[in-house]
């Protein structure tokens, strides 16, 4: 007798802790997390497809490819918050104590009950919109740093254009004339306070290419200011000298890609860099 108290005890305290409002709250949560991974699915194709058709350049293919891995981290990310919350593990917590009581309860397929999710709008948010907060606000620190960055490399380089595209969340750089060259500088993952940089190229030429490897190479990747002013050391490449032998072309007909950081101080104590240019056979 006094173990069926106890036990009608046990579920009139679940009862009042999960009422209508928080079960259909529940629900609505479900219903996310269902979708989230319903679209995780075609995280696959989605990275495989950009080397299904043609592009007009290995970088073009690579930031096509950059891009989609970062859309989909952040989508995993976003559904293992959504699965870590104390809210979460409370409602799966709920449905095996429920099923513990309730042994005619069995575990059925989303085909069996398609209209599971036709859930009526709760009042109260759910506590996904902190993790959704917490991206946005991660992001918004990140495009502000971004920006902050930019500023400082205009004032340094006015004759260099540069924008920043929020919605790709891409850094376009272009060299004046005579080079014309487009850097594009994509952050990868989008979301992250500290993300890393990889930079492509709009030329895909021998020269290009090589300017390229020696930036990605070399380039402190979580150092937007360190990356951008090497960047802008290719400014007017074509008529630059090596620091080494002094010649603007070396025995093989080749410009001084290559570059070495170097560091002098300045008088009020602080640390300039210079990007020195180098032929790959004076280094």
């Amino acid at each position: 007798m006094a173990s069926q108290v106890a036990h009608a005890e046990e579920n009139m305290i679940l009862d009042t802790d999960w009422d209508e409002t928080r079960m259909e709250s529940a629900m609505a949560r479900l219903q996310e997390m269902h979708v989230q991974l319903r679209q995780l699915r075609d995280a696959i194709p989605q990275l495989v497809n950009p080397m299904l058709v043609p592009h007009p350049s290995p970088e073009g293919l690579y930031l096509n490819y950059a891009q989609n891995v970062a859309t989909i981290r952040s989508s995993v990310k976003e559904l293992s918050d959504l699965y870590h919350e104390d809210e979460t593990r409370e409602m799966f917590k709920r449905g095996e104590e429920s099923r513990a009581q309730n042994t005619e309860v069995r575990i059925w397929q989303v085909a069996e009950h398609e209209d599971w999710l036709d859930v009526r709008k709760v009042d109260t948010p759910l506590k996904t919109s902190t993790v959704d907060s917490a991206v946005k606000t991660s992001q918004e620190q990140t495009t502000e740093a971004i920006k902050a960055t930019l500023a400082k490399f205009k004032e340094a380089h006015s004759e260099i254009e540069s924008a920043f595209d929020e919605r790709s969340r891409v850094l376009k750089i272009t060299l004046p004339a005579p080079d014309h060259i487009e850097y594009a500088v994509v952050i990868q993952p989008e979301d992250s306070p500290d993300p890393t940089y990889a930079v492509t190229c709009n030329k895909t030429s021998k020269m290009h290419t090589a300017m390229i490897r020696n930036i990605n190479s070399i380039a402190n990747k979580q150092d937007l200011d360190h990356l951008l002013d090497l960047l802008g050391s290719y400014k007017g490449v074509r008529s630059q000298r090596c620091c080494e032998c002094g010649r603007v072309f070396d025995r093989e007909a080749q410009l001084p890609l290559e570059r070495r950081e170097r560091k002098d101080k300045k008088p009020d104590g602080h640390h300039r860099t210079q990007w020195q240019p180098f032929h790959s056979g004076c280094t």
